[in-house]
């Protein structure tokens, strides 16, 4: 009798259980489930990297056109000075968030009113243009009303 028992005990339990093949196939399910989820994470943080490159060059190019509109000078003036790459080719990159940057000014000198572009350099493997900004400063002349 004590046989008996043991058996049916033993048979209720392995049909409780899951088998081997159950197991591998329930594996299976959810690694296909999981694929798209891995790329959908991997994917949306390549997307905030550049969208994080892109943001710091903005500012590194809304910067240096404000420090050329703050210098209150004239076209001709702006002209002399010429264009300019900061940090010159002789000195290292501007290093921010782990990434080498260099900002050119370009000024166009038969523009009227004068064409001044700045460009934003991403210093990766090759200088990679990451953005250019333009805007057009004109000599104002103020005259005094009687």
């Amino acid at each position: 009798m004590r046989n008996s028992a043991q058996r049916t005990t033993h048979n209720a339990q392995r049909k409780r259980a899951f088998t081997y093949i159950e197991m591998v196939i329930t594996v299976v399910i959810i690694a296909i489930c999981f694929v798209p989820l891995i790329r959908m994470f991997s994917t949306s943080i390549a997307e905030v990297v550049y969208a994080g490159d892109k943001l710091i060059a903005l500012n590194l190019a809304r910067e240096e056109m404000e420090k050329v509109k703050n210098l209150n000078l004239t076209e001709a003036q702006l002209l002399a000075l010429g264009n300019r790459l900061n940090p010159p080719k002789s000195e290292p990159a501007l290093k921010i968030n782990k990434a080498d940057w260099r900002i050119e000014r370009v000024l166009k000198p038969d523009s009227d009113p004068l064409e001044v572009k700045v460009i934003v350099w991403h210093q990766a493997k090759a200088p990679q243009k990451a953005l250019e900004l333009t805007t057009l400063i004109e000599d104002l002349e103020w005259t005094e009303e009687d």
